[in-house]
């Protein structure tokens, strides 16, 4: 048995390029959101109390829709989905982990007001420098569970 490729059909390398793509998106929008103020500016605004503020939300909202769109991109089986959403979001949250280890290699805030030692410790949850692979790992997970959850077969069956 030969299987053909149709022309709206992506191959297998194209697929992981879109995931990719989709990634770099997420990860600009990001820094945007962490260098215009948002996230420093919303921490202030707590989602839930003592756990997780605005400006959190807006990173892990951005973790999330990169992984998704890039879930939704992938063309091959549950596997292939779920590490589509997980490497879209690792780079993410790997544009994140940069920005703190570019803000502590160099003096970022004289050009960019809000790149503050308050941005970097919002990021890195207070552990500075060495927690700067926090965003990373928690843009991978929150990837790959976002397309786990929403690919469980009880969302699968909601959608149809």
């Amino acid at each position: 048995m030969t299987a053909e490729l149709t022309l709206d059909q992506p191959t297998s390398r194209e697929s992981w390029l879109s995931t990719v793509r989709v990634g770099l998106l997420g990860g600009t929008i990001a820094v945007y959101l962490s260098l215009v103020g948002i996230v420093p500016l919303f921490d202030e605004r707590p989602l839930i109390s003592g756990v997780m503020s605005l400006g959190q939300t807006a990173l892990v909202l951005t973790m999330a829709g990169a992984g998704s769109i890039a879930a939704r991109r992938a063309t091959r089986g549950r596997g292939q989905v779920i590490a589509a959403g997980a490497l879209a979001g690792a780079i993410t949250g790997g544009f994140v982990t940069l920005l703190v280890i570019l803000g502590a290699a160099v003096d970022l805030r004289a050009f960019m007001l809000n790149a503050s030692p308050r941005l970097y410790d919002l990021l890195t949850f207070g552990l500075g420098l060495p927690g700067s692979w926090i965003p990373l790992v928690v843009g991978a997970a929150i990837g790959a569970a976002v397309v786990a959850i929403g690919a469980s077969p009880r969302c699968a069956a909601r959608s149809n």
